[in-house]
């Protein structure tokens, strides 16, 4: 076995076992939040789908994915699967300077004018960074 496919699997291993742990985490953060047991998901890009899909069917929840603006795809819409009409949350891994929260905000608003983002949802280990709320929205992170 080469050296390059020995560091490409314990990279991607690494890579599987932080998403098991993130999964994990979010899963008890549900269990521990009833404010947002029951609600939507919204997630972006690979790594949102990554955890949110898993979550949403091991929760039984409705999942939406906000394509990123410039993604190649063959969707003819900017939003994929269930459009919430009331409240959710939005499942992301961390908050640089809050474009894509915003994004995603913006993105439900034009499809679903009367929904309303009432967390965000962090998973990774170091993703909090000094965010509490972003625009009046609380952030948890376990």
């Amino acid at each position: 076995m080469s050296t390059s496919f020995k560091t490409s699997y314990h990279s991607a291993s690494l890579r599987i076992i932080d998403r098991d742990m993130s999964l994990a985490r979010m899963l008890d953060l549900y269990s521990l939040n009833s404010e947002f047991r029951q609600l939507p998901i919204v997630v972006t890009g690979i790594s949102g789908m990554a955890i949110g899909f898993p979550l949403a069917f091991k929760l039984q929840l409705e999942i939406c994915v906000v394509r990123k603006n410039g993604d190649s795809t063959n969707a003819l819409r900017a939003l994929e699967g269930y459009i919430p009409q009331g409240d959710f949350v939005i499942l992301d891994d961390f908050i640089g300077c809050g474009t894509t929260v915003r994004t995603i905000i913006s993105a439900i608003k034009k499809e679903s004018p009367l929904a309303n983002c009432v967390g965000v949802i962090l998973y990774r280990l170091d993703a909090m960074d000094g965010w509490e709320k972003i625009d009046g929205i609380p952030i948890y992170y376990r």
